[in-house]
């Protein structure tokens, strides 16, 4: 008996430094593999698996293999892109540099030119976070306000919460059974 012990821990610290060797696999992207552009801004995951990354020259998508860029040619309201966020619908919001907000859905960017909904958000400065509820709201948050879609697509503006302005609002968040907590 204490001679398998002892075999046991013998062979423990001889595999120890070769399993404490293993090396982890990576790759590099960059723009000569169709990333859109150097300066990555922000990052997130769509339902389908995508990997949407959002740059100072557009959004990439990354499915693993290979790149796809959007710019203002695709419905971009501007190439630098600040802030991301996948939404349970499919949708990927996008919130870029010119104070304005849009979304990618089914193969179509849709923005404040072309979606009704959209066309009434009116932004006083840059998207700080994007969030989503359990029940499917959407809450955008800006410096001054709070922008909320709901799941069938109904908008509300909020500029305080029990007569708090929303610039002393830090930050937003939802839980898996909650719906979105505003100040933090």
């Amino acid at each position: 008996m204490i001679r398998s012990i002892l075999a046991c821990i013998s062979l423990m610290l001889v595999l120890s430094p070769v399993l404490a060797q293993e090396e982890y696999s990576y790759e590099h992207y960059d723009i000569a593999d169709g990333l859109a552009g150097s300066t990555v801004y922000c990052i997130t995951q769509d339902r389908d698996g995508f990997i949407w990354m959002g740059t100072e020259t557009g959004v990439s998508r990354f499915d693993g293999t290979h790149f796809r860029s959007f710019t203002t040619k695709d419905g971009l309201p501007d190439v630098e892109v600040l802030e991301m966020f996948g939404d349970s619908k499919g949708r990927v919001w996008m919130a870029p540099f010119r104070k304005s907000v849009c979304y990618y859905y089914k193969g179509k960017i849709y923005n404040q030119d072309n979606d009704s909904l959209l066309s009434r958000i009116h932004l006083h400065s840059n998207v700080e976070h994007f969030v989503e509820d359990a029940h499917g709201n959407i809450a955008i948050q800006e410096g001054t306000a709070i922008h909320m879609i709901s799941r069938n697509d109904r908008y509300h503006k909020i500029e305080s919460i029990h007569g708090m302005p929303i610039s002393a609002c830090h930050s937003m968040s939802s839980g898996a059974d909650a719906a979105i907590s505003w100040c933090r």
